[in-house]
């Protein structure tokens, strides 16, 4: 949206999923991982989208819960339904052509 001043909707977010950059996927599971990490995901942006004002919406379940998956009747951690999601949403820029892109000041909303 090239609306700084909308909000944006999550049926919005929901039709530009972003894959997983070199797969067809948008899931990454990585359950070598224990205690402390940071994951760096690459992904990859679709090519007909550039645009002011836009919303990165990230969701990251954990795998700190024992479950079972309910399709292939596997559990252990991470398997299932029963793990904890934690979400964030960041504003961002997309230029379609790789060049630096105009800055747009911050909206400032005082108290009344």
């Amino acid at each position: 949206d090239s609306n700084p001043n909308s909000d944006a909707t999550q049926e919005c977010l929901d039709r530009r999923v972003l894959k997983i950059a070199g797969t067809d996927s948008t899931r990454l599971r990585d359950v070598d991982k224990y205690g402390t990490a940071t994951i760096t995901v690459r992904v990859q942006l679709p090519s007909d989208v550039a645009c002011r004002h836009c919303v990165f919406q990230w969701k990251y379940t954990a795998g700190n819960n024992w479950g079972t998956d309910p399709i292939t009747g596997q559990s252990g951690l991470g398997m299932g339904i029963e793990n904890e999601t934690f979400m964030g949403c960041s504003d961002i820029s997309i230029n379609g052509n790789g060049s630096p892109i105009e800055t747009i000041p911050p909206i400032i909303v005082t108290p009344g």
